[in-house]
């Protein structure tokens, strides 16, 4: 007898378009419903809306600012929910409330937690002691209701090694209940191109930096910009490529125009074509994510490039092995010019760390990796 696919709502708060790929695939495995905002705009993300494979709902969000769909119950119920997945804002908002707790329990729906939690946590068990802070009463309510919230979910989708340690040493959470889906696009279209360039020998822009990603202040381009602007005095023939659009675009392009550096600096814009990507990318020698972010990693890293990070979204302490694929830094813009002159002072270790770079995407992080992590969660939730 033919095992019944498990019915899975999947609710976020938008649907970008690298996202697509990892929903048609996990759809494939169950009958999944995606629950995501109505009228939405982010700064510097294609938001897709139409003719999607498979199926969504979009929602009105809360007017009280919380982001949570009204409707969700609703949804859970008609769809009769095996498992309901989203993430800590509004899982900290759902199950706070005792006449949600009570329905979703009523009709047996497993709660999966997902996304890349504790990002900015450097130290877990200094931060497990500060968040206990008895002379701040609203802190100190604030964390025993999460710690209610954290109790009431089931498992805990982790896209990264740092979210799980986080949840484990911070949180307290069972190793039961956590489950590794490393966070992933879809890069088997950049892996061939990859292998094709390479083989027809295509020749990199030595000393060519790239960027891919939004252009906002989160990312601190500003500090990519200023930091490369010191390189030149070193390597005077260096390029850097920002790939990529934004509210902050105005605001960069002025910042290189003051520098004087604009014949070294290309704003390439937002490039969705994979082909086209693929080939700005692979043309560069080395690539650079100076603040917040991740998934570009996984962009570089398959069109073969070493990477050099900060502290991104937590992924980066999976993907990034210093010595082997790239380097960290300490998110300052002296600690960002130094690991960009360290890198572009070897040539052929630059490719040889970025052959290695495009083996792990191939190997370990990908988006087959990604939907095994997550089918593995749902499994062990209805087993």
């Amino acid at each position: 007898m033919a095992t019944r696919k498990l019915n899975v709502v999947f609710e976020q708060y938008s649907i970008p378009h690298y996202r697509v790929p990892f929903f048609e695939r996990l759809s494939h495995e169950v009958n999944l419903v995606v629950v995501a905002s109505k009228d939405i705009s982010i700064d510097g993300v294609l938001e897709m809306d139409s003719n999607l494979p498979f199926s969504v709902i979009r929602c009105k969000e809360n007017p009280h600012g919380s982001g949570f769909h009204e409707e969700i119950i609703d949804i859970l119920a008609r769809h009769k929910a095996d498992i309901y997945i989203s993430y800590g804002a509004l899982l900290n908002y759902i199950l706070s409330k005792p006449q949600f707790v009570k329905m979703i329990r009523r009709s047996n729906i497993k709660i999966a937690w997902m996304g890349c939690d504790g990002y900015w946590v450097r130290n877990f068990w200094l931060e497990k002691f500060k968040r206990f802070e008895p002379w701040n009463p609203k802190a100190l309510y604030r964390t025993l209701r999460e710690s209610c919230v954290i109790r009431k979910t089931d498992a805990f989708i982790c896209h990264s090694s740092h979210m799980a340690q986080y949840f484990r040493i911070v949180h307290g959470v069972s190793e039961k209940k956590i489950f590794l889906a490393h966070n992933a696009i879809d890069t088997s279209g950049l892996l061939e191109q990859y292998h094709c360039f390479r083989n027809q020998g295509l020749k990199k822009n030595f000393k060519e930096i790239v960027f891919i990603g939004r252009l906002v202040r989160s990312k601190s381009i500003d500090v990519l910009i200023k930091a490369f602007s010191k390189v030149l005095q070193s390597y005077p023939e260096a390029r850097l490529k920002i790939i990529g659009d934004g509210s902050d675009r105005s605001s960069l392009q002025q910042l290189v125009h003051d520098l004087t550096i604009s014949d070294r600096v290309t704003f390439c814009g937002a490039v969705y074509d994979a082909v086209e990507l693929g080939r700005l990318t692979y043309l560069a020698s080395l690539y650079a994510i100076p603040g917040l972010g991740g998934l570009g990693i996984n962009t570089g890293m398959a069109m073969g490039l070493p990477i050099i990070c900060s502290y991104a979204d937590g992924t980066e302490d999976d993907l990034i092995r210093k010595g082997y694929n790239g380097w960290r830094f300490d998110g300052s813009e002296q600690g960002l010019t130094s690991a960009l002159i360290e890198a572009l002072s070897d040539q052929k270790s630059l490719e040889e760390m970025g052959m290695r770079s495009a083996g792990l995407i191939e190997r370990d992080f990908n988006l087959d990796g990604m939907v095994r992590g997550y089918i593995k969660a749902i499994n062990a939730l209805m087993a």
